[in-house]
């Protein structure tokens, strides 16, 4: 079975969790990131170039340099970074489910509204889950509930509808 998330993915929500922790004692360097969270420092460099570019992370230069987070960790979801980095949620990568892949089943495929409704699940899991939330659970201050952030949004339908 292929992984939901890619490598490149989960390390950059590693990274963006070391940052969280470091909120507001200063730049960290990628070397450090690198030892911290066993991320090979050429792939770390790349996932945080990307988030960089992206406005997730700010970098610092000089002797001292390094990255710190671009936002607060409470308004940082691993919703928005697992898109950032992987794209959509869905599990297939068919056209029909709104992939790249052009798929022969595409025509009526029974599957096409489970792996929509798939994602939804997913994205709406992930996008309670800030980093700040992430931290205290790391450090044992937390409850072991994500913090829900207060959006309205539909309740996932879990019946398949019949064609």
């Amino acid at each position: 079975m292929s992984k939901l998330m890619s490598q490149k993915c989960e390390y950059g929500l590693r990274i963006l969790l070391e940052l969280t922790g470091r909120q507001g004692k200063g730049p960290v360097s990628v070397s450090e990131i690198a030892i911290l969270q066993a991320i090979p420092q050429r792939f770390l460099e790349l996932i945080v170039k990307e988030l960089r570019e992206s406005g997730v992370v700010r970098s610092h230069r000089g002797a001292r340099g390094g990255y710190t987070l671009a936002c607060d960790p409470k308004d940082l979801t691993v919703g928005r970074v697992v898109r950032l980095l992987d794209g959509s949620l869905n599990p297939m990568d068919c056209t029909s489910c709104g992939g790249d892949r052009r798929c022969v089943m595409r025509q009526g495929c029974v599957f096409a509204e489970l792996w929509r409704q798939a994602e939804a699940a997913l994205g709406g899991l992930y996008d309670s889950v800030c980093f700040a939330e992430l931290y205290r659970r790391r450090s044992g201050r937390s409850n072991g509930k994500a913090r829900v952030i207060t959006r309205k949004s539909p309740p996932a339908q879990h019946a398949i509808p019949r064609a």
